[in-house]
This record gives C-alpha cells, structure tokens and sequence, in this order.
C-alpha cells in the first residue's frame, strides 16, 4: 500500500469506540481522538500507539474516567490536563506534540460534542492547516439557536 503525505485522523465520541477499535489496524491511521469513548478494549488502543512512533493519541475523559485513568496509566508518557484550557493559546506547549495526551473534562459527557467548544479546541492540536481565518473569529461556544423543525412555520401567505 502506498502511503501519501497527508496524515491520517479518527475521532469519535461515545459509542464510536466501536468504529475506531474496528480502525486500530487500519496501517494509514496516524492519530486517534477517542471524546468520551474509552468504554472497550483499553489495551487494544494502547497497543496501537505503542506500535508505531507516527501513532498518536488524544483522549478525553468524563463518563468514561474508568477507562480513560486505566490508559494513562498504562501510557506514563501521557501528558495529562486536568481540564480544557479557555482559550486555543492556553494549552501547554507540550500538547501539540506529545504522542498521548488525556484530559480531564470539566463537560458533561453530550455537550463535549453539542457546545461547539471541546471538538474545535482538540481540533487545533492536530498537526493540519487551518482554513480561512473567518471561521476562527466566532466565539467558541453554544452554536445559535436554531429553528425548530418540528414547530409549524407560517407560509408566505400568513397560513400555518
């Protein structure tokens, strides 16, 4: 198989643990991003970083502190962070390479993925271009609110 330049990344949240374990010995995998999804088989995720120096791995506990505090153990060159920093800017240095990194969330286990705020920041620690500036400048946060598809909307003409 050939293998381009382009690095590769799976990231998945909860119940994904099924996907990403099935992916594990997928050879073009290079990182991996488990959001509350250490609920499987701890030793089969560390045996993939452990079997590659190009494999990586950034895992974020709350339901699943189990889990998570069992692989960081195993793992002692984890770098561990107690929560997700404020802002992009204030993460330690060290998370943007080190080869696993946990955190501790301070987010309940569904808004780790609806509040727009955890996704974006883990996003940044991946070694990838960021597009256009524009996007970036919104505040991370709650996305705004949305029309609500099930709420009858009135017509053109006034009618429900």
């Amino acid at each position: 198989m050939t293998r381009g330049a382009a690095m590769t990344a799976a990231i998945g949240h909860s119940g994904a643990f099924r996907t990403l374990q099935a992916w594990l010995d997928e050879p073009l995998l290079d990182q991996l991003v488990m959001v509350d999804a250490m609920y499987g088989d701890e030793d089969a995720v560390v045996g993939w970083l452990r079997a590659s120096p190009r494999h990586r791995l950034i895992f974020v506990g709350e339901d699943t502190l189990l889990g998570t505090e069992s692989v960081a153990d195993k793992l002692p060159e984890t770098l561990t962070i107690d929560r997700f920093p404020p802002t992009y800017d204030t993460w330690p240095p060290a998370a943007r390479t080190a080869r696993s990194v946990y955190v501790r969330a301070q987010y309940l286990h569904m808004p780790l993925v609806t509040e727009g705020i955890v996704l974006p920041s883990l996003l940044r620690l991946l070694p990838v271009e960021l597009l256009a500036d524009e996007p970036w400048r919104l505040p991370l946060g709650s996305l705004p609110p949305l029309v609500d598809a099930a709420a009858p909307t009135a017509t053109p003409d006034g009618t429900p």
